[in-house]
């Protein structure tokens, strides 16, 4: 038997090939819904009739591998934070421009054309509550960057490709923005100004700020608790 399984945009076909230790489970990813539909018929067919076929990893696209990473890798090593923020860059950015070739025809100058054409061109996906960008910023490239050469060095590893394309890759300048960070008197006048309990949201804020200074908490970290 077969499943179909949908993942972001796109649909898996999940079976099992194998018998005994050998047994494990295969996911064939990237698929539209019919052609998973399709596929589903016909390994249940090759199932019964004992001639399985699995796809060759020469034929598998970008969009094929990068849902077999998210699932196999993804799902294991990030936290929920960073699997949605690293699964919106890649549904936003790559499987629109990249999804479609094929995995053993991305090359360095493919790579560098990609980042040139979001760079001046690719339109950046809306975000609620932020202002809109004319063109996409170095520093979403910079995070696509990180994503997809922890995702091609896997590839390398699991021996789809013989090397990662992303490593040479040249990437848009980009400086981080220094934080401005508030003196301990400015904190204190701070505190001292929001230590109204009679007031929840100044009281609200004079507690985060406690736990930030006492706990060296982050603000995410903060904003979960209870």
């Amino acid at each position: 038997m077969a499943s179909i399984v949908k993942r972001g945009k796109s649909y898996s076909v999940v079976y099992y090939q194998g018998t005994g230790k050998k047994r494990q489970q295969v996911w064939e990813s990237g698929l539209s819904y019919s052609t998973a539909k399709s596929r589903k018929t016909q390994i249940e067919h090759e199932q019964a009739t004992n001639t399985i076929s699995t796809v060759d990893s020469r034929d598998m696209t970008v969009s094929e591998f990068l849902y077999e990473f998210i699932e196999k890798y993804g799902l294991k090593k990030w936290r929920a934070s960073t699997y949605d923020g690293n699964n919106g860059l890649l549904e936003n950015y790559v499987h629109p421009y990249l999804g479609d070739k094929k995995l053993r025809s991305i090359k360095t100058k493919t790579v560098d054309d990609y980042y040139h054409f979001l760079e001046t061109e690719a339109e950046p996906a809306t975000n609620m509550g932020r202002p809109m960008w004319e063109h996409i910023t170095a520093s979403t490239i910079h995070d696509i960057h990180k994503v997809l050469r922890c995702a091609f060095n896997l590839a390398v590893r699991w021996e789809y490709i013989s090397k990662n394309p992303f490593l040479n890759a040249t990437l848009p300048e980009h400086h981080e923005k220094e934080r401005v960070i508030l003196e301990p008197e400015q904190i204190l006048k701070v505190l001292e100004f929001t230590n109204r309990p009679e007031y929840y949201d100044y009281y609200l804020i004079h507690c985060a700020i406690l736990i930030a200074i006492g706990c060296t908490v982050r603000g995410g970290e903060i904003g979960g608790l209870q």
